[in-house]
């Protein structure tokens, strides 16, 4: 698949699962992603997305997974995110286990995102 993300995925209810792995797929993370209230696995690695991880990402409260290494992305995760790894302080489980993008790399293109406080890992 090739092109931009259609903005009409992100009117879908009850979406629960974005899973565009290993696709073409150019542009931004749309802010819009933010509204897709059920979603729990957000990954897009392998593509050619821009820009940087959107502060609407973290209302996604019931998000487990957000993958998004080798991808164009730079910048700094947003904080909104990254507080969505310890949304829940007292319980040692958290719904987002999973926070990968590439952030220590030497790669002209690499997110800001300190591993563990933030990211789990660095793709």
């Amino acid at each position: 698949m090739t092109g931009s993300v259609p903005a009409e995925i992100y009117n879908i209810d009850f979406l629960l699962q974005l899973d565009l792995n290993d696709n073409l797929l150019t542009g931004t993370i749309a802010t819009e992603i933010g509204d897709v209230r059920y979603l729990q696995f957000v990954q897009i690695e392998n593509n050619k997305f821009t820009g940087t991880v959107p502060t609407e990402m973290g209302n996604l409260v019931f998000m487990s997974v957000f993958d998004a290494f080798s991808n164009e992305l730079t910048g700094s995760m947003p904080q909104e995110v990254c507080n969505l790894r310890n949304q829940f302080p007292d319980d040692p489980v958290n719904l987002l286990e999973k926070l990968t993008v590439d952030c220590n790399t030497t790669a002209i293109f690499q997110v800001n995102c300190p591993v563990p406080d933030c990211c789990t890992s660095c793709g």
